[in-house]
């Protein structure tokens, strides 16, 4: 008995009568509050027909309805089912499971055309043929499709040629996921012949669909069945697949969001290289559209896997890695593949040339050779944030761990590296990133950092000739617009390496990684990192005695002095203040959102309003005393001096504190 609430059915059962479904259909009826939003039927559907129609055009608001049968009813009643899909406007996911003949097409023009179902968001096709032109016109005239899966369809290379187009044009499909198995082609007759239409096919399809303006949106998964990857035959056609990959890693292929191939083994015939397949080239890495690739068994080609390596350092598309290999020991003997003892093919001698042998047997020594190839590859390439490795040994072996902390790390090291990217600046590795916050010599920013000092220290004579005494105009400071430009023109006229880095990109550099800002609606400049380590004290340089006049009748004054508690091995040293207000600039701004208005910069203090507090932080060096800093504040006549202390003590000093732990705290 059909239950008062029930929302989805599932009928697997073969047999059920076409009277079967009249009484349910009759039951539904006489339940009003029985409401069906999902049908799954299996083996049954041949005589649910009438009962399918009722279900559609019903009471039941249905989402989603899967029909798994091979199955070719007479025209009439297929005519009827596609004329209720189309005016159908619930149904969300439509699923045919083997529906052969001219039934698949009838079905699929339901979905077609000007008055086709605009509802249907999910497609999927399994174990079909005969609807290539009929496929191509539901992406060409349907604007409602988002995900489409394809499997183990049949048809000719012109027809997915055309799908590909349509796929190509069609604006709003997201997510096109296309299964290809060797062995669901064909029968072993047509071995060869079957390896070669798929190859072709994948090819073919990929390229028409591939346009320069759009995201990529297809995802290919291609299958060798375990007795076809030993054979001579699908050794040579892991060749075309190695040439698609290629081209897809090249960007000549634009389509292909996500990849799945099998690389059990390659052969390569005398005179062929693999850098004619595979470029290792920082350009063509670039160029790349793929996001996810995943790869069977490329851990047996060593001197592949080693090569794709290398190519993945330049690229900059591919965002998520897939592994799937074991350890199992393969070895061949006499031209005889065998695993386990067990005979698999048979091949003549000589049939295999340079390289293109079966699988060797690999020592632990090699596997260990492979996870240090992938942990090099993560010091060089930022863009991959997620590698699987759930069918690896290193599944359980505690690698999967040191892999993830990889990653993770990575993750903190994009958010300063993004802005060298953008900038295309020829960096090596992902190592060169932290030169850069620490103002290495040896690093382009370092360089920069080091001419801005002798620019402000004027020790230098060439430097000289270029700015006079007086062009570095502020006393708190600030450089102006016009010697900042100087210098950065300068200091790229020294740089071969970046011919083609202009000013606007090194100033996003310096502001991304809050080593500098600029006043908004000035020409004002401020870069901490500019100020010498040690400067002697120059006339009229350091601020003059700060005072305030209050108009309160008794107004609370609270001030408090912070300095090392070593301080013959430890102080506040001059390079630490200037970092220090980019780091509070930054927290006040925007995890705060106090107003940059109420902030004042200079070279050796910072002025805030902070809830109706006047706060001055004072950097105080002398030769009489060792490197401090003054927190004074002016508060409100309505709190006590209790209230605040415990405002500066966790507002200013707290954060003070917990900026020295930093790394561009704890140098200076």
């Amino acid at each position: 008995m059909w239950n008062r609430t029930q929302r989805s059915g599932y009928l697997y059962q073969s047999g059920l009568t076409e009277r079967f479904f009249l009484n349910l259909a009759s039951g539904l009826r006489e339940n009003s509050h029985s409401k069906l939003t999902s049908l799954v039927l299996h083996d049954s559907w041949g005589n649910a027909v009438k009962f399918i129609i009722e279900v559609l055009t019903g009471h039941h608001q249905l989402e989603t309805l899967i029909l798994d049968i091979t199955w070719g009813g007479d025209e009439a009643t297929v005519r009827l089912l596609s004329q209720a899909l189309k005016q159908n406007s619930s149904l969300k996911q439509l699923a045919l499971w083997q529906v052969k003949d001219g039934c698949a097409a009838l079905l699929l023009n339901a979905l077609a055309g000007d008055d086709g179902n605009r509802s249907i968001e999910q497609l999927e096709l399994k174990g079909m043929s005969g609807i290539g032109k009929c496929l191509a016109e539901v992406f060409i005239s349907n604007r409602s499709l988002r995900v489409v899966t394809l499997d183990w369809i049949f048809m000719d290379v012109e027809e997915w040629r055309l799908l590909g187009e349509a796929i190509r044009d069609n604006a709003t499909a997201t997510t096109v996921s296309v299964q290809f198995s060797n062995f669901k082609f064909t029968s072993h007759v047509n071995f060869l012949a079957s390896y070669t239409h798929v190859n072709y096919v994948l090819e073919e399809f990929s390229w028409a669909a591939s346009s320069e303006g759009k995201e990529p949106v297809l995802h290919l998964e291609l299958y060798d069945s375990e007795r076809d990857s030993l054979s001579y035959v699908s050794r040579t056609s892991q060749l075309s697949k190695l040439k698609f990959l290629g081209s897809v890693l090249r960007g000549e292929i634009k389509s292909v969001h996500s990849l799945s191939l099998p690389l059990h083994g390659i052969y390569l015939s005398r005179g062929m290289s693999i850098e004619d397949i595979l470029p290792i080239n920082r350009i063509t890495g670039e160029t790349s559209s793929l996001k996810r690739l995943q790869l069977h068994g490329i851990y047996y080609v060593m001197w592949l896997w080693k090569h794709l390596v290398q190519c993945l350092r330049w690229n900059t598309s591919v965002n998520s890695l897939s592994l799937c290999f074991s350890l199992k020991k393969k070895e061949f003997k006499h031209g005889a593949f065998k695993d386990g003892g067990e005979l698999k093919e048979e091949f003549e001698d000589g049939e295999f040339k340079d390289g293109g042998g079966l699988e060797e047997e690999f020592e632990d020594g090699e596997f260990e050779e492979v996870f240090r190839d992938l942990m090099a590859l993560l010091q060089a390439n930022l863009t991959l944030q997620e590698i699987d490795v759930s069918k690896t040994p290193w599944a359980r072996d505690g690698k999967a761990a040191l892999i993830e902390a990889a990653l993770k790390q990575n993750q903190e090291r994009a958010e300063y590296m993004s802005v060298f990217t953008e900038a295309k600046l020829q960096l090596g590795d992902a190592k060169a990133g932290r030169l850069f916050l620490c103002g290495s010599p040896r690093a382009v920013l370092g360089e920069l950092i080091a001419m801005g000092q002798h620019f402000k220290a004027q020790e230098s004579n060439a430097y000289e000739k270029i700015m006079s005494s007086d062009s570095y105009t502020s006393k708190d400071g600030f450089v102006s617009e016009s010697v900042f430009t100087r210098l950065i023109e300068t200091f790229l006229e020294k740089q071969p390496r970046l011919q083609n880095v202009d000013r606007e990109v090194i100033e996003k550099i310096l502001f991304n990684l809050d080593l500098g800002f600029k006043l908004e609606n000035s020409f004002q400049y401020f870069i901490p990192s500019f100020i010498m380590e040690e400067q002697k004290q120059q006339e009229g340089v350091r601020v003059v005695s700060m005072s305030w006049e209050s108009k309160a009748a008794n107004p609370n004054f609270v001030g408090i002095r912070i300095q090392c508690k070593d301080q013959k091995t430890m102080s506040l040293s001059a390079a630490f203040f200037p970092r220090y207000q980019m780091f509070m600039r930054r927290k006040l701004i925007s995890e705060m959102s106090v107003p940059m208005e109420t902030m004042t910069f200079s070279r050796y203090y910072l002025k805030l309003f902070l809830d109706g507090h006047e706060i001055y932080v004072e950097h105080v060096q002398s030769e009489e005393s060792h490197y401090y800093v003054d927190v004074l504040m002016l508060c409100s006549e309505h709190k006590s001096k209790e209230t605040a202390i415990k405002y500066v003590l966790y507002n200013i000093v707290k954060e003070l504190i917990s900026f020295c732990a930093t790394p561009n705290g704890c140098p200076s």
